[in-house]
């Protein structure tokens, strides 16, 4: 006796799912740093709240110190450089990160 299989899995995760399941994931995962930011008082520039690769290419390509001079001269003596990472330039300036307001 054969047994009709062609039908039974076919159609249920299509690559269209697939990738509108990994859009909704990254959105939500964006949408959740931006909104649920412990950093998110710190200035810097936008990319770091999502990723550190930015600070990474700097490190990589040989500028960071540079860069990260010149967030200071545009931000102020605290410059967030990464999602988890805050730049301090002036020793006074700690407390406006380990004081919450």
């Amino acid at each position: 006796m054969a047994v009709d299989t062609s039908n039974d899995t076919q159609g249920l995760v299509s690559p269209l799912h697939v990738s509108a399941a990994i859009i909704v994931a990254l959105l939500t995962a964006l949408l959740w740093r931006l909104y649920n930011d412990t950093f998110g008082h710190i200035p810097g520039p936008l990319i770091v709240r999502f990723t550190p690769t930015w600070l990474w290419w700097l490190t990589w390509t040989g500028v960071e110190c540079r860069v990260i001079g010149s967030l200071h001269k545009r931000y102020g003596p605290v410059v967030r450089i990464a999602p988890n990472e805050v730049d301090v330039s002036d020793g006074a300036a700690l407390n406006l990160i380990y004081i919450k307001t």
